[in-house]
This record gives C-alpha cells, sequence and structure tokens, in this order.
C-alpha cells in the first residue's frame, strides 16, 4: 500500500501547523516547507501523494512551484 504522505507548502508556520493536526488525526504523514525552494528540495527525496501550496508565496510563488512540481 502507498504511504499517505501529504506535503504542505506555506510561509505562515500557524497555517502550516494546522495542516499538519488536522491532517495527522485523519491518518496522514504530513511534510512541511517554508518556501517553494524548500519544498523543491523535499521532492527530491520522495514523491507525495497530495500537495497543498499557497499561491502567494515570496520568492518562487505557487504557481510556479506547481508547474515545477509537474516537471
Amino acid at each position: 500500500m502507498t504511504e499517505k504522505k501529504i506535503l504542505v507548502v506555506d510561509d505562515e508556520i500557524t497555517i502550516r501547523e494546522l495542516y499538519v493536526k488536522v491532517l495527522t488525526k485523519a491518518g496522514y504523514t504530513v511534510f512541511t516547507a517554508g518556501s517553494a525552494e524548500e519544498a523543491l528540495d523535499l521532492l527530491e527525496d520522495s514523491p507525495y501523494l497530495v500537495y497543498f501550496l499557497h499561491l502567494n508565496l515570496p520568492g518562487m510563488n505557487g504557481g510556479e512551484l506547481c508547474r515545477n512540481i509537474k516537471k
């Protein structure tokens, strides 16, 4: 069975913590990143079932990150 891993990318730590709390209770393994660049580093290690991306990230925004993930 595939591990139920989710990646949450948001520059606000309180938002990341909220996702972790809710999704962990739902049985998911949750990884977080505070920037698109940090998310790309995590993606080198393994794929994720679902991504939650904040669109207005500083630096590379969520839309650009989404395009990079699709590559």
